[in-house]
């Protein structure tokens, strides 16, 4: 098994609104970007385009594409009322949902929207491509069922069924926190977790209801990811309890991982080795085995995290990109330029419409 230390690149959503950068193989050496810039939460963070930008979207509806080679950040929506719950490349274009269900078409030249729900009771609280199928987009949140959109046709190509009313006849609540997608050929290919403490499995193929349910009401769910193997995830919780689940025949648990005084936030989960990666809110990011059971990784961030990128380290970045600098943000709207902080790299400027 190939040294944890030599392998991973990450990069991590605050609090504060910065984006924090590390790789394993340099413990303790961390850069801090946009320190100054936002003084919101990171909601939504996502490879972009290319393998050197990162899409961020923020608590206060601003979403910035930054660029890792260069170190410069580009605005391509400004502040609203809104929170961004997902930025999403689709080719050469940017998808942007908010929470209110508006759903934002960001091309470079032009920004179109239209609405994936009109009932302001319904919202939603995580957007997540499939890594899969390019083409589909999974969202759900409070009193709101997983759907999965076809980011092409702009249409619903499936919608999940909610639980049957209870003894009552009353509605059962629907509250989905996390989305995640399993490599074909498994028998299963979406998975979802909910405040309500359950873990749901779906075969979109066969039928509109879970195929497994796991229902745990002293927890709330808050992250999912899939492991590399086709019958396994790892669930985290608000109380900071980090479980590997057995997907055979029906969903249990087999491990906990301990050592968490925090809600977990984000999990992410490699698909080529047996290990996890995990942030919460005790400032701590930390990387377990899951076959061994032992945690292999652990950094403190001084500061808490809300969302998290792992990605394999193919080839290492110069020292000068690696250290915290004064970022320069550029706003180009109807041609017209905005520039702050301190310009490291010309760049060819383009005239770029923000939303």
């Amino acid at each position: 098994m190939d040294n944890v230390f030599n392998n991973y690149e990450i990069y991590l959503g605050t609090v504060s609104g910065s984006l924090l950068h590390f790789t394993t193989d340099r413990r303790g050496e961390k850069s801090a970007y946009l320190r100054k810039d936002e003084k919101c939460d990171v909601t939504a963070l996502s490879w972009g385009r290319t393998s050197q930008e990162v899409l961020i979207g923020y608590k206060n509806g601003n979403v910035k594409i930054f660029d890792t080679v260069l170190n410069n950040v580009t605005v391509i929506k400004k502040s609203d009322t809104c929170r961004i719950v997902g930025v999403i490349p689709v080719e050469n274009d940017i998808l942007i949902v908010e929470n209110s269900g508006n759903v934002l078409h960001w091309s470079g030249d032009s920004c179109q929207s239209y609405l994936t729900n009109d009932d302001r009771e319904r919202t939603i609280e995580k957007a997540v491509l499939n890594p899969y199928k390019h083409n589909i987009l999974g969202i759900g949140g409070v009193n709101n069922d997983i759907k999965l959109y076809d980011v092409l046709s702009k249409k619903v190509v499936f919608h999940g069924k909610s639980d049957r009313n209870d003894e009552l006849n009353l509605a059962q609540p629907v509250y989905v926190n996390s989305i995640t997608y399993f490599k074909d050929g498994s028998g299963m290919d979406l998975g979802t977790v909910t405040q309500q403490g359950q873990i749901r499995i779906y075969d979109t193929r066969t039928q509109r209801r879970p195929i497994l349910v796991y229902k745990n009401l002293d927890s709330v769910y808050t992250s999912i990811a899939a492991t590399n193997s086709d019958k396994e995830v790892v669930v985290g919780s608000s109380k900071g309890y980090l479980q590997l689940m057995d997907l055979r025949s029906s969903i249990k648990p087999v491990k906990t991982f301990k050592g968490f005084m925090g809600g977990i936030t984000d999990i992410t989960c490699d698909q080529e080795s047996p290990r996890v990666a995990s942030c919460s809110l005790d400032r701590y990011f930390r990387i377990h085995n899951l076959e061994e059971k032992n945690l292999e990784y652990q950094e403190y961030m001084k500061i808490q995290m809300t969302c998290m990128l792992m990605r394999t380290k193919t080839c290492m970045q110069s020292d000068d990109a690696d250290e915290a600098t004064e970022i320069v943000e550029e706003v180009y709207d109807d041609g017209k330029a905005e520039k702050r902080g301190k310009i490291q790299k010309s760049n060819d400027k383009k005239k770029l419409k923000t939303c």
